[in-house]
């Protein structure tokens, strides 16, 4: 599922590309992959001018001059792709906004139709406006998050406080790391990642973590994202750019999908287990378990 890497590496690329075009005519042909639309979908694109595009946790957001947005779930094998208009559409190419400059088009494809699209007024999209926060005793730490937008702290802006004051409760560190209502954009590659460059075992009790391991952390998530950003996200199987090249981050993941080889840091072998119901990797030796008796995996 595409996360924050992914989401920030398609903004980059169509603010760049898109932004001050005009849509011209749109092309839906399956209807269902609009979740919301507080106004009719087709006349209201049609003249708007794509005014900016940002990110909101691991969604495209897509602001327009006439006061809505477009907001862009990826789902598990959502793309936006910004394609000639004489090009054949591929696949499972459920949206076309034809635009005014350029011959271009931008093209939402979902293979699975686990993604959607919401058209929303611009003034609802401030954080926490558009979504129904969960009860915060909820310690499933389920990656799935309110719609249209979560609720949660954005990774690369928030302060040592706010983050600090998140580890609350008693639920495991990768638990809260997914919840969408905590941090927005975290998945399940990235938390990995995060926890074994931080040396903290997934299964940690969050409040087991003192202040030096949770700046460390915070610092983790961060330089995490930042490298992913650099080298385009990461392709494992559908992610590609609004240009259609495939992420490069894969090639540097040092513990996510690599149970039993070693680890970079130490030699030891990876390990996996079910942490929040997702897969989970980590070293045994690098990223010891506070909680649990022998210091290892829970």
């Amino acid at each position: 599922m595409p996360e924050l890497p992914e989401a920030e590496t398609i903004c980059r690329y169509l603010a760049g590309r898109i932004v001050g075009d005009r849509i011209v005519r749109v092309r839906l042909d399956r209807r269902d992959i609009i979740r919301q639309s507080v106004v009719p979908f087709r006349s209201s694109l049609t003249g708007a001018t794509l005014r900016a595009i940002r990110r909101r946790g691991k969604r495209p957001v897509i602001e327009l001059d006439n006061a809505h947005c477009l907001i862009i779930g990826l789902g598990m094998t959502g793309q936006l792709l910004v394609q000639p208009k004489n090009t054949r559409p591929a696949p499972h190419t459920h949206l076309r906004l034809i635009l005014d400059r350029d011959d271009l088009e931008l093209r939402f494809r979902d293979t699975r139709r686990f993604g959607g699209i919401w058209l929303v007024p611009s003034a609802t999209i401030d954080r926490g406006t558009t979504s129904q926060i969960d009860d915060p005793s909820n310690a499933t730490g389920s990656e799935t998050c309110p719609k249209p937008l979560p609720a949660g702290l954005e990774p690369l802006d928030m302060s040592p406080r706010e983050f600090r004051d998140l580890f609350r409760g008693t639920r495991p560190v990768k638990a809260l790391l997914l919840d969408q209502n905590a941090i927005a954009g975290l998945g399940n590659i990235y938390c990995d990642e995060a926890l074994h460059r931080a040396r903290i075992h997934p299964q940690t009790i969050v409040t087991s973590l003192d202040r030096p391991h949770l700046d460390r952390l915070r610092r983790s998530i961060r330089a995490v994202l930042d490298r992913d950003i650099r080298d385009g996200g990461t392709t494992l199987r559908d992610f590609r750019s609004p240009n259609g090249d495939p992420g490069r981050f894969q090639t540097r993941h040092r513990v996510y999908g690599k149970a039993d080889q070693p680890c970079p840091r130490c030699g030891a072998p990876i390990q996996r287990t079910i942490v929040a119901s997702r897969s989970t990797h980590f070293c045994p030796s690098c990223q010891t378990n506070p909680d649990s008796p022998t210091g290892q995996a829970g």
